[in-house]
């Protein structure tokens, strides 16, 4: 039997970017535990995939497989997605909102989004609740079963974003942050 693979896509290409931070930390808080069901986590990185604005003629939605796209990062892009029994969004808040790598990322395809669990993380200077509320509309959308329970890390303050990002910070230095990750991912492992 197959192994569940889970697709954890890192949402920023900026150059000055905490995202990989708050992903290693997902990541290790998840492997920290022992699970009941057999996973694999694999890091998508959308800075390492450069995806051009998407551009194919045809509707995603039309697209049944991966050799029916007309470009080759796309369809590159789909065989990739297509791997993934489940998601973990890891993305900050720019302007109230998602940020428009994952956006584009995500409209890349549709037939290879639906269906299949999703869970969220957002960070920002308020937890990134704008963001997870987009992000979440959308992926509802695509017919994805998104987790009941997000993640929305209250990271980095005001103060640090005005005075500069601590690179050594430890996200398991904001209280039950720990808990409240596990316990997502044990949702998204139910759905």
């Amino acid at each position: 039997m197959k192994e569940f693979t889970i697709g954890v896509i890192i949402g920023s290409t900026r150059s000055a970017r905490i995202c990989p931070m708050v992903t290693q930390y997902v990541v290790d808080t998840i492997n920290s535990q022992q699970w009941q069901k057999s996973f694999t986590l694999s890091v998508v990185d959308l800075k390492v995939w450069n995806l051009p604005m998407f551009d194919e003629p045809k509707v995603p939605a039309t697209i049944k497989q991966s050799e029916d796209y007309e470009h080759d990062i796309s369809r590159k892009w789909s065989k990739e997605v297509s791997t993934y029994d489940a998601f973990i969004f890891i993305a900050p808040q720019y302007n109230w909102g998602y940020p428009s790598c994952l956006k584009n990322a995500i409209d890349y395809l549709f037939n290879e989004w639906t269906g299949k669990p999703a869970m969220i993380v957002t960070y920002g200077s308020h937890g990134g609740e704008k963001c997870y509320s987009q992000l979440k509309q959308v992926l509802e959308g695509l017919n994805m079963k998104v987790s009941d329970q997000g993640v929305l890390i209250c990271y980095p303050t005001k103060k640090e974003i005005l005075n500069g990002i601590p690179r050594d910070f430890h996200f398991d230095q904001l209280p039950g942050l720990d808990e409240i990750v596990k316990h997502a991912f044990s949702r998204l492992l139910s759905l």
